[in-house]
This record gives structure tokens, C-alpha cells and sequence, in this order.
């Protein structure tokens, strides 16, 4: 299930898209108009937008052939969750698209915090409120359509 990117992989082109996706919302945004919530998620979306931004360039600086098996937005990840011996599926999405019916998880939330940027194998551990999870990545597939679509009210 895992896929891996190098710079030569339609992929590659995805994630920048998705930077580029990224910076034309948080351009449309306004401190002084929009809501709290508003400023809240598009500064998540700027924080994750740079570490994305130094991941790829990290790749281009080596100019090799390296693959990109991290979770991101758009992503789907299998997860172990060793407290009660099964596996998830989680799809990392942002606040906009989120359903509460599925797998959904927001990238902001505590679970895709702690799962962003994390590679296969990976253990995480996390606080929500009933307590420490513990997991350990199994498996990241990529979407088709990385883009992130967020309408700004």
C-alpha cells in the first residue's frame, strides 16, 4: 500500500501543487475580516506547507531518486493501535472536505498531528483526552488528487 515519490514521479508534481494550493489560501486570508478559526486552520496549513516546502527541497537538493513515504494531507495511513490489537485506516484531510461518517481525521486534530510527516514503521504515540495511544504506521497511500481545497467564508 505504500507508494513512493522520487523527483521524477507525478507525485513530486502533486506535493508542490499542494504548496502552491496552500499559499493561494492563506494569501485570501485576513486577520481583521475572518473569523478565529479561519486564521487558526490557515496558520496549520502555513506550518505544514513549510515543513512539506523543506522535505521536497531536501529531495531536490540530493537530486536523487529518493522516495517520499510520509503521511501528508490527502493521504491515506494504516495504523496498529497496540492497546487493542488492530489496525485503522485513517484518511488525513483538512477541516473543509472533513466527514464525520468514515475515517476521516483533520490534519490539525491530535491524531493528524501526531501522524503528519511520519514514515512506516514509524511508532506514535499521542494525548487525547481518555488517555495515551500508542501506534505504529503500517501502511501510507497517496491519493490520486493531492489538491486542498478550502473556501473561505
Amino acid at each position: 500500500m505504500t507508494n513512493c515519490a522520487s523527483l521524477k514521479d507525478p507525485l513530486f508534481e502533486k506535493l508542490n501543487r499542494q504548496l502552491t494550493d496552500i499559499a493561494n489560501i492563506t494569501a485570501r486570508v485576513d486577520r481583521n475580516v475572518h473569523s478565529a478559526d479561519v486564521v487558526k486552520e490557515t496558520e496549520s496549513l502555513s506550518d505544514y506547507a513549510g515543513r512539506l516546502s523543506e522535505l521536497l527541497k531536501h529531495m531536490a537538493q540530493a537530486g536523487q531518486e529518493i522516495g517520499v513515504p510520509f503521511v501528508i494531507i490527502n493521504c491515506s495511513v494504516e495504523v496498529y493501535d497496540t492497546s487493542c490489537d488492530e489496525l485503522i485506516e485513517y484518511h488525513i484531510v483538512n477541516s473543509k472536505v472533513f466527514e464525520l461518517e468514515g475515517n476521516d481525521v483533520t490534519f490539525s486534530s491530535p491524531i493528524g498531528r501526531a501522524l503528519l510527516f511520519r514514515k512506516v514503521g514509524d511508532t506514535v504515540e499521542f494525548t487525547i483526552p481518555v488517555g495515551k495511544i500508542t501506534y505504529i504506521i503500517k501502511s501510507i497511500r497517496f491519493d490520486d488528487d493531492l489538491s486542498i481545497e478550502y473556501e473561505i467564508t
